[in-house]
């Protein structure tokens, strides 16, 4: 089970423009569209706090992906926002990530990331890379997912390396080099969270705590890959 159907969660029907990076507000208004929301079946937790992951479809070839405080919809860590440039691909290229200042160092953009790819989304950078984002591909990801270099006009895997940094081409349509993160294995991992093939009071349980509904009785522990220092 990948998605829990995301309802009554924000009331308010609002849209936000898409633009190169989105505020707090900007998220949480995009998240108002319910009918355009799913929720992950899986969270995040941090100094205290579960984040839960939503998923938010502009439309079948862009989404973003938002860190929202369980307790507090209106808290909002993070997101990551990807476009499907070519749809035979199925290939999908990161556009805008952000962790806004009260919760970067903690890794929690990492493991974000890794949730994403782990949904069964490979994903590839963007036209440009900061070194942050830099190391992020080169030394963060390959902890947790499958990393390698892709040739776009080649369609070609190769081992991972420093070719993507490398490429120093005038325009974006001539970029043939990039980072590609896979998932490790078919098993998604992070999204069976919780999860009992046997037990259905089990997961109806956990889905209830994710969507704050009936009789909170206990708490669940977060699959988490990185930790302080990390983006």
């Amino acid at each position: 089970m990948k998605c829990v159907r995301f309802k009554d969660y924000l009331k308010e029907y609002r849209i936000a423009p898409l633009g190169s990076e989105f505020s707090k507000a900007a998220v949480e208004n995009l998240l108002a569209d319910e009918d355009n929301v799913e929720l992950f079946r899986s969270h995040l937790s941090r100094n205290g706090k579960d984040f839960l992951i939503f998923e938010y479809s502009f439309d079948a070839n862009n989404k973003l992906f938002a860190l929202v405080n369980r307790e507090d919809e209106t808290d909002i860590a993070g997101y990551v926002r990807i476009t499907l440039p070519d749809q035979s691909k199925s290939i999908w290229q990161v556009k805008d990530a952000a962790i806004y200042s009260a919760y970067r160092g903690l890794g929690l953009g990492s493991d974000l990331y890794v949730k994403i790819i782990n949904s069964g989304r490979s994903l590839i950078n963007d036209f440009s890379l900061s070194k942050e984002a830099e190391n992020l591909w080169k030394n963060r990801l390959p902890k947790a997912v499958k990393v390698a270099v892709f040739n776009k006009r080649e369609h070609k895997f190769y081992p991972l390396s420093d070719k993507p940094t490398e490429d120093k081409t005038s325009s974006n349509d001539e970029q043939e080099w990039f980072f590609i993160a896979s998932p490790n294995s078919g098993v998604l991992e992070g999204l069976r969270e919780n999860y009992s093939e046997s037990d259905g009071m089990t997961n109806l349980l956990y889905e209830n705590w994710l969507l704050k509904r009936g009789r909170q009785i206990e708490t669940y522990r977060a699959a988490g890959y990185f930790g302080d220092s990390d983006y």
